[in-house]
């Protein structure tokens, strides 16, 4: 295979930094050395069948134990079809949509097939094998049995061993540490190069659940004992509307241009449990804005948490909360603020949601930036004083892990597709750190959905990567 590893190389569907200035950013705004992108392979048809020649010859199954081909979209859906026509002879392939259709016969899958047929599947690039696990699973669901599944590229992250423990038949064409060691060779890449890309794989390798001890295991509270053990009113609404949409991702939706907001949220409203906005950065706010907000959220069933991070004074959070321009308490299901202020920030909302139960305040315990300035003793501070406090108006903390007690959500920001640091300060981790290893419950995401060229797509991987972490 040295022969299609160079070529993907020269032809740019392989990108390796050889230096951090030439580091790719990714959709999730972290930097990394290394690149696949197979999607441009139908314009490069020679390539496209020499690929397709390797699926067949390395195929995972006999040809009597299989009924149908099918890609994972979108990547795996070239190789399915040409495999089928060039190389099998016009075997029969499905396929799978991302997202069941909303008109017609609103289907899943495309193709005439019966439950108890068998099917094997064709992935380009494997990661965390999220996308792959999920289109394993719908498919299953619709009564088809995956006999096989073969993939182009193993980004050796993880994704393959994880889905191999599940029981399933993977056959790989090339690793990711191949292509390194066939390009080195070559002397199109350095050794220091290659070991700076390892280096990154390494970093940012899945920890798969097998690989956990039982005690981690057995951290988290089944849904009932958790949704009793949480306090405020609104965290517990929060909490069954997850498991309902099956999502505990919030969209961080800093998006100045009011037009282009609601575009983004339209699109990815079915997929999160709630909505962050920095109110004060939309550049054309009017109430209609508020408005056509409010309406997709009756639509779609999502709450809304303004990101303020206040901490002024109780008669000046008061004014900030219920007045002014924004009128922010009168939309806002939940409000951020800093506990630097003290108890009073909490008696003043009291106060002012005293006749309602759905509302909820976020204390900032911790943030993901690298250089800011909160200590352990000022979170341990911010925790002591939540707990001592009579009222149950705090729903959770803004935090990089959980760090006080169940009864308590826990909102992480600086969580991406995959790790590492974007040009300011931020620093991502992937969504199975954030939920499994650090325990939180919701993971705050933002550019990596409004950066992306496909916000829809990208939303639905992190949903599902983040969704699974948290069922274990």
């Amino acid at each position: 295979m040295d022969t299609l590893s160079v070529s993907l190389y020269k032809q740019k569907m392989i990108k390796i930094a050889s230096n951090s200035n030439e580091y790719i950013t990714l959709k999730n705004g972290s930097k990394s050395p290394i690149y696949i992108n197979l999607r441009d392979i139908s314009t490069h048809t020679h390539l496209l069948d020499y690929i397709c020649l390797n699926i067949h010859n390395n195929f995972p199954v006999g040809p009597m134990e299989y009924d149908f081909l099918c890609g994972v979209p979108y990547g795996g859906i070239h190789y399915a079809i040409y495999t089928s026509i060039v190389f099998l002879n016009n075997k029969p392939y499905l396929i799978k949509r991302k997202e069941r259709k909303k008109h017609g016969l609103n289907n899943l899958i495309d193709g005439c097939y019966s439950p108890g047929d068998c099917c094997v599947l064709i992935e380009d690039v494997v990661t965390t094998g999220s996308s792959l696990l999920n289109t394993i699973k719908e498919m299953e669901e619709c009564g088809i049995k995956i006999v096989g599944i073969i993939v182009i590229i193993d980004r050796c992250q993880g994704g393959i061993e994880y889905i191999r423990k599940q029981g399933y038949n993977i056959k790989v064409l090339l690793t990711v540490h191949e292509i390194l060691n066939t390009l080195e060779r070559k002397k199109l890449i350095t050794q220091a190069t290659v070991s700076n890309v390892c280096k990154y794989i390494d970093d940012n390798h899945i920890r798969n659940l097998e690989l956990m001890t039982a005690e981690e295991k057995n951290r988290r509270l089944s849904y009932s004992v958790r949704l009793s053990a949480l306090r405020n009113p609104l965290a517990q609404e929060i909490f069954k509307l997850m498991y309902k949409k099956k999502t505990n991702v919030a969209l961080s939706l800093d998006v100045p241009n009011k037009k282009l907001f609601l575009s983004i949220l339209k699109q990815v409203a079915p997929h999160i449990c709630m909505l962050k906005t920095h109110i004060n950065i939309i550049d054309d706010f009017d109430t209609e804005f508020i408005e056509e907000i409010r309406s997709l959220q009756s639509k779609f069933k999502f709450f809304i948490m303004e990101d303020g991070k206040f901490c002024d004074i109780g008669n000046t959070l008061q004014y900030q909360l219920t007045g002014g321009i924004y009128k922010i308490n009168n939309w806002a299901n939940s409000v951020t603020a800093h506990g630097i202020s003290g108890k009073s920030l909490m008696d003043v909302y009291e106060k002012i949601n005293k006749n309602t139960t759905s509302r909820g305040l976020v204390l900032v315990a911790e943030m993901s930036n690298k250089h800011n300035l909160i200590s352990k003793e000022y979170t341990d501070t911010v925790i002591d004083m939540v707990s001592n406090h009579s009222a149950n108006n705090v729903m959770g903390f803004v935090s990089q892990q959980k760090i006080a007690g169940d009864e308590y959500l826990y909102l992480t920001p600086g969580v991406g597709l995959l790790s590492g640091e974007d040009n300011l300060d931020q620093r991502y981790r992937t969504p199975e750190k954030a939920i499994r290893v650090d325990r939180c419950d919701i993971i705050i995401v933002g550019r990596a959905i409004y950066n992306s060229d496909d916000p829809l797509g990208a939303i639905i991987e992190l949903k599902q990567r983040s969704w699974n972490a948290l069922l274990f």
